[in-house]
C-alpha cells in the first residue's frame, strides 16, 4: 500500500538504505536528503551525475521501477572435489580398503 510505504520511507533515515555509506549519507544530507522518502523523491539522472549508477538505479527501485533482477536460484556449480592424499604410495587392495574405511 503506497500510504504505507510513504510512511515507512519517511520515518527511516537515508542512511539506512543499501549502498549509502557514511560519505554518501552526509553528501546527500547537505543536500537536503535526510529520509528514504526525500530520496525516492529525487531524480535518478542527477543522483547518477553527482554519485554513480548504482545509485541511480537505487532511487529508481525507491520509485518502484525494477532495475536490478532478482536470482531466484544461484547457478549450479560445475563441480565438487574433495582430495585427500597418501603419505605413500597405495599399491595393495587391503591397505586402500583401510585407508577408505578410515576416511
Amino acid at each position: 500500500d503506497k500510504r504505507y510505504q510513504d510512511h515507512f520511507f519517511s520515518i527511516i533515515d537515508v542512511s539506512e538504505v543499501w549502498g549509502v555509506g557514511r560519505k554518501h549519507s552526509k553528501k546527500l544530507k547537505e543536500m537536503g536528503i535526510n529520509t528514504v522518502q526525500d530520496l525516492a523523491c529525487s531524480n535518478p539522472q542527477q543522483i547518477k551525475k553527482l554519485f554513480s549508477i548504482v545509485m541511480a538505479r537505487t532511487v529508481s527501485e525507491l520509485q518502484g521501477v525494477s532495475c536490478i533482477e532478482i536470482e531466484h536460484s544461484p547457478e549450479s556449480k560445475k563441480q565438487i572435489v574433495a582430495s585427500r592424499s597418501f603419505g605413500s604410495r597405495v599399491t595393495e587392495l587391503d591397505d586402500l580398503k583401510e585407508a577408505i574405511g578410515m576416511y
